[in-house]
């Protein structure tokens, strides 16, 4: 279902998988795979587990704003989107209703702070897609929240 691929290196002969070609990994079931050889991408498989390095040290952003644009290649065709991940905030504002009011109608705009841009393939959106979907249904329902009419 899932099955982009991703080019980890190129075997050495004798490497104990039976490949002397490009050797790829499937990150979604983590199968090692020789796709040089074959078109249709089938050929010698060996399982292996996936270890994400360095996720324990990797800060964790309250990501609440999203920016998707479409990069076009040549000919204007997109071959990828770019994805903008934010983090937005109230602006403080003090006082009794008037007084926030006012500031309120002061600001002419909240700044969005950027915490990265992701460059995604076609391919990888869709396995983006496929995983935001199955994790939102733990959730439930759609609630909407901060959304209305």
């Amino acid at each position: 279902m899932l099955s982009g691929v991703t080019r980890l290196a190129s075997p050495p002969e004798g490497n104990g998988w039976g490949l002397k070609t490009a050797v790829y990994a499937d990150r979604v079931r983590g199968i090692i795979r020789d796709v040089s050889n074959e078109p249709a991408g089938i050929g010698a498989t060996k399982a292996l587990n996936i270890r994400w390095t360095g996720i324990d040290e990797a800060p964790i952003y309250l990501a609440n704003t999203f920016l998707a644009q479409l990069d076009a290649a040549v000919g204007g065709q997109p071959d990828q989107v770019i994805l903008a991940v934010g983090q937005i905030v109230p602006p403080p504002v003090f006082g009794g209703d008037a007084e926030v009011r006012v500031a309120l109608d002061a600001l002419e705009y909240v700044d969005v702070k950027t915490l990265a841009r992701y460059s995604i393939t076609p391919a990888r959106l869709n396995e983006l897609i496929g995983l935001l979907t199955r994790l939102a249904k733990v959730f439930g329902p759609a609630d909407n929240e901060g959304e209305k009419g």
